[in-house]
């Protein structure tokens, strides 16, 4: 928000024009933070595809090693897979972490906003108490003539 102390007019002008631009602003976050989620959920989708698609090699890997296969039981198989789904977690664990802290940043940066519109509003509302204060003393002040 700019400084209430370039302001040199109506103070209801003022006050509309720095809600419309915080209205616009508010509208452009909310949007970000939406396509944020989308590139989220995306990464997501993405992650649990290559792994769908890449779990199928790496059982097949086992067996031609002669680690799999009908009644064989391998710790190394085992460990294997466990490791591989260990993995998988780990990266969606990742993904959802960073989603949700797009989503805080958009929230934080809503949060702040707001917070310097209010700020700007009670300088607004001080400097027009103050330049009312004055006229009246002013005015005041002439009736002694």
């Amino acid at each position: 928000m700019a400084d209430a102390s370039s302001f040199y007019g109506d103070f209801g002008v003022a006050e509309a024009a720095a809600r419309r631009k915080r209205a616009a602003a508010s509208v452009a976050n909310t949007q970000a933070a939406a396509l944020g989620q989308l590139r989220g959920t995306r990464n997501i989708a993405d992650l649990n595809k290559k792994y769908l698609e890449g779990f199928q090699p790496v059982v097949a890997g086992f067996g031609r090693r002669g680690f799999g296969g009908g009644n064989i039981t391998s710790g190394i198989r085992t460990a294997g897979l466990e490791k591989y789904a260990a993995n998988l977690q780990t990266d969606l664990g990742r993904e959802r972490e960073n989603q949700n802290q797009s989503l805080q940043d958009s929230q934080t940066a809503e949060a702040t906003a707001q917070a310097d519109l209010e700020s700007y509003l009670a300088q607004l509302r001080l400097q027009q108490q103050g330049s009312v204060l004055s006229t009246a003393i002013d005015i005041k002040s002439q009736q002694s003539y």
